[in-house]
């Protein structure tokens, strides 16, 4: 997620292998990409919950659903925290 929303923006965070691009100055097409991924999400669950999920400093507890980067805990929100989970579960 990016405030810079040039096509030139766009086009260099494509081709340096993003998936996705998603400009969070425009509230309406954030929604949209966050809800995307919520179905997604909703689509791909499986019935084993992930007690926590570690990749590189990253840590992320389901027990008290908080995230930990080198140790230090990091705030998200419940979407923020949904779309990030279903990231990591997906790509691990």
């Amino acid at each position: 997620m990016t405030a810079k929303d040039t096509d030139a923006d766009y086009i260099v965070g494509i081709t340096k292998g993003s998936d996705d691009y998603i400009v969070k100055l425009k509230p309406t097409f954030l929604a949209m990409k966050v809800k995307a991924i919520l179905r997604r999400a909703d689509m791909a669950k499986n019935d084993k919950p992930v007690d926590e999920i570690r990749c590189g400093d990253f840590l992320y507890t389901n027990k008290d659903m908080k995230v930990y980067i080198s140790g230090n805990e990091i705030e998200f929100t419940r979407t923020e925290l949904k779309c990030l989970v279903c990231l990591f579960v997906t790509l691990l």
